[in-house]
């Protein structure tokens, strides 16, 4: 039996055309054009009141759940963006001391959800 140190292509779900959403939070920011929905507990503020997403959650193209108990997650120019409903302001978490690296910082809030996320 032979083995070759090639590596062998594999497709991934992003690179499916207008595939919106990747495996990780965290790579949403580095993906022009993606979004995904996650819990609320995936959204959390610092003792600063500073926003971050945990990285490792897994977003959805759809809601799981009812809107106020979602976060949506985005791509900006600036980082990850976030649209919180305000109905869902209440579930806003804290993080417990030091922001570790799973946290990825959220730099922009959207005030209102965006019309490609409306209609999921």
């Amino acid at each position: 039996m032979s083995s070759t140190n090639t590596p062998r292509r594999h497709a991934r779900a992003m690179d499916l055309p207008g595939y919106c959403t990747p495996p990780r939070v965290r790579d949403i920011a580095t993906h022009a054009g993606s979004w995904g929905w996650t819990e609320s507990h995936h959204v959390a503020q610092d003792d600063e009141g500073r926003l971050w997403a945990d990285g490792t959650a897994h977003p959805k193209a759809a809601p799981s759940a009812p809107r106020n108990l979602q976060r949506l997650l985005t791509w900006s120019e600036h980082g990850l963006a976030v649209y919180v409903p305000r109905d869902g302001y209440r579930l806003l978490e804290r993080i417990d001391g030091p922001v570790d690296e799973r946290w990825v910082p959220i730099a922009s809030v959207m005030p209102e959800l965006p019309a490609y996320a409306r209609d999921e």
